[in-house]
């Protein structure tokens, strides 16, 4: 997990420095980071010299292996992509229908305090689209200060008579970046950084 920190509380040590002693968490790597706790804080003009910081929260280029895998190459990683995922419906469920349509939520979230402005959703394998409704928005909070998920709803209609289901979820953020199709696109010998679609295949109840 790569960490980035926002000066929280200062305290004043003279009338022309000031010392941060706190501070607020606000870049991340990964999309389920832990929970942290300091036992002690170090103030530092450089990255530390652990192995997460400067080996595996590096997205190398494709070309990169363990042949020839240059750690000094790339940066750590500060900000996320955006992304997003659904989080009531797993691969295989099997789903009834409510008026033709089916009823899908989840999360979306851009790096670098980028707003969410929408999020797609198929019901057809990306053929056709739908947009979502942003259930939860915190919308006092503007680029590039806007750090919170977006909660996002709707009722997907399915094609009448489907059995199967493959459901594709992709978010739009401020900056209209999107999503890639696929994690071939992207691929990295770490594996971060995926924002590919998220694809769920359902059966439909008959």
């Amino acid at each position: 997990m790569t960490l980035a920190l926002t000066p929280l509380i200062y305290v004043r040590t003279s009338a022309l420095h000031t010392l941060t002693v706190l501070s607020l968490l606000r870049n991340i790597q990964s999309r389920q980071p832990h929970a942290i706790s300091f036992a002690k804080i170090t103030l530092s003009e450089k990255e530390p010299n652990s192995q997460w910081q400067q080996l595996h929260n590096k997205a190398f280029p494709p070309g990169m292996d363990a042949t020839n895998l240059d750690t000094t190459s790339m940066p750590a990683i500060q900000e996320m992509p955006v992304t997003s995922a659904i989080t009531n419906l797993m691969e295989g469920d099997t789903i009834k229908l409510h008026g033709g349509k089916i009823s899908i939520k989840g999360y979306a979230y851009s790096g670098g305090g980028s707003p969410i402005l929408r999020v797609d959703a198929s019901s057809d394998g990306g053929k056709t689209w739908h947009t979502a409704n942003i259930s939860y928005h915190h919308k006092e909070k503007k680029y590039p200060h806007h750090w919170t998920w977006s909660l996002w709803d709707i009722k997907l209609p399915v094609l009448v008579g489907a059995k199967e289901v493959d459901i594709w979820i992709k978010a739009v953020d401020s900056s209209y970046q999107t999503q890639p199709e696929t994690v071939g696109h992207i691929w990295n010998i770490g594996g971060n950084l995926n924002n590919s679609y998220h694809k769920v295949k359902v059966k439909i109840e008959a």
